[in-house]
């Protein structure tokens, strides 16, 4: 490939075209391991006519790319190499088809080898759980009719208790949920195979799934107590307990999903008249189902200094300003004269554009990191020094680590690449109220514009945050 490029005014949009192509295009590439963009960069910056050229070819590659990248992915991808298997993945095969023997009752099941080895908390959720209504789910298919029609059931009923809890975090609870599948799917059929040769007694409905019978028997009723013409199971509880031996949970971390199956049960309950063939279904939870933990009168705080903290703030600030600065430098269509930040470029103040800042490596480290991959700031291209305070002492950074991201913004209805300023200010916000991340960052909007005052006069708009602990709800 060549050009007819000698001299600056040689550059025209043709070859220019056929280079970035030959490295951002489709099919063969065979400039695809150069840097052509920061190439055109250089090449053209002597001329303004012809540096405008090369940024309009950027521009129209990353406008194109953006409006492609919801329909290319995957698309007409083939990969010729075979596929191999990781270690990962051959261990779940094996897990996969230990798990089928278990079902099937061609082996017994061992608590303790087989939730040791096999069906680890790692494979509980990949083997038995559902990610939505429509989910392959490739043990589940395999099931006996039986199984698969109460496993079904219990997983809509016990997500819709989650739904109606509206948790924040709900990895707790989706595991939770696995273990009681792979109970139903695994645990149950193997025992009612080898007890009774068959599924006859597998139960369909949660009246034959009583609490009693299936939950909190072991805890709270001593052996012989309730007369029973044949063994019963194991319980769900008894269950988790066997599966806490085997992986070593502390009683907090037993006591804390225990809880979640009691929550189970109870929704059961108070919805019985509505599900069906559950109008008999009583929870009978009681405090010997759960194991026992010492109380505790809080966590032990370890406050930072205030002298600290106030460094701390003042480096918050100071991000805070060289995240605007950077944004500000390739705005000048859109800002006014004075309010144009300008780089340093050998002494001089330069104001370079969008596409110097995301491509050219003489201004790379600022917004642009694919040119040189810098992972620091590069404070030589700032018209200013980074400074922060500490103890009424004014000190520069040294170093200045890459912090941020670089993301899409709409600015009147253009499209620009911007420095995110969130995660400075979200830590600003948790430092300057006390409130938690987790709390900050599911703010309602839409109850907030709800209650909020249209006519209020202040520029500012008061903000009320719940502060306690809400414990993952």
């Amino acid at each position: 490939m060549s050009t007819t490029f000698y001299t600056v005014e040689d550059v025209n949009y043709s070859d220019c075209k056929a280079l970035f192509d030959g490295a951002y295009g489709v099919g063969k590439l065979p400039l695809r391991r150069y840097y052509i963009n920061d190439f055109l960069m250089v090449i053209s910056a002597a001329s303004p006519s012809k540096k405008q050229m090369v940024e309009q070819i950027i521009e129209q590659y990353e406008v194109c790319k953006r409006k492609a990248k919801p329909v290319r992915i995957y698309k007409g991808r083939v990969n010729p190499k075979p596929k191999v298997k990781t270690a990962a993945q051959v261990k779940h095969d094996i897990a996969f088809k230990i798990a089928q023997e278990i079902a099937e009752g061609a082996q017994d099941f061992n608590f303790g080898i087989v939730f040791s080895l096999y069906l680890t908390p790692s494979k509980i959720g990949s083997i038995f759980g559902f990610r939505d209504e429509d989910d392959h789910q490739p043990f589940f298919e395999w099931s006996a009719p039986e199984v698969q029609r109460l496993t079904r059931y219990m997983d809509r009923v016990f997500k819709s208790h989650l739904k109606s809890k509206r948790l924040q975090r709900s990895g707790n609870h989706m595991f939770v949920i696995g273990l009681f599948m792979s109970y139903l799917m695994a645990y149950l059929p193997n025992f009612f195979i080898r007890r009774d040769g068959s599924l006859e007694a597998y139960p369909t409905n949660f009246n034959e799934f009583s609490c009693a019978l299936y939950f909190t028997r072991e805890s709270v009723f001593l052996d012989g107590v309730i007369k029973f013409e044949k063994t019963p199971p194991r319980t769900f509880l008894g269950y988790m307990e066997e599966f806490s031996k085997a992986n070593e949970w502390v009683n907090t971390t037993h006591y804390s999903r225990v809880l979640i199956v009691q929550h189970f049960c109870e929704y059961v309950e108070s919805n019985r008249l509505v599900l069906p063939e559950a109008n008999e279904f009583k929870c009978n939870f009681t405090s010997a189902c759960y194991p026992v933990i010492q109380s505790s009168a809080g966590t032990v705080k370890r406050p930072v200094p205030r002298p600290y903290f106030a460094t701390f703030l003042s480096i918050l600030y100071s991000l805070e300003y060289l995240v605007e600065h950077i944004n500000l430098m390739a705005a000048a269509e859109w800002l006014e004269e004075k309010d144009i930040n300008y780089g340093v470029m050998k002494g001089t103040l330069i104001q370079p554009s969008m596409a110097e800042l995301l491509h050219s490596h003489a201004w790379a480290g600022l917004i642009s990191r694919e040119v040189k991959g810098m992972d620091q700031v590069n404070q030589g291209l700032l018209n200013y020094t980074p400074i922060f305070y500490h103890e009424k002492q004014i000190y520069r950074f040294d170093f200045l680590p890459r912090f941020y991201k670089v993301v899409d913004f709409e600015i009147k209805g253009e499209v620009r690449k911007c420095v995110s300023p969130n995660e400075v200010r979200l830590t600003q916000l948790m430092c300057e109220t006390g409130l938690r991340q987790q709390h900050l960052i599911w703010l309602n909007k839409d109850k907030y514009d709800c209650v909020l005052d249209r006519y209020w006069e202040s520029p500012l708009a008061p903000l009320f945050v719940s502060s306690d602990k809400s414990h993952g709800e």
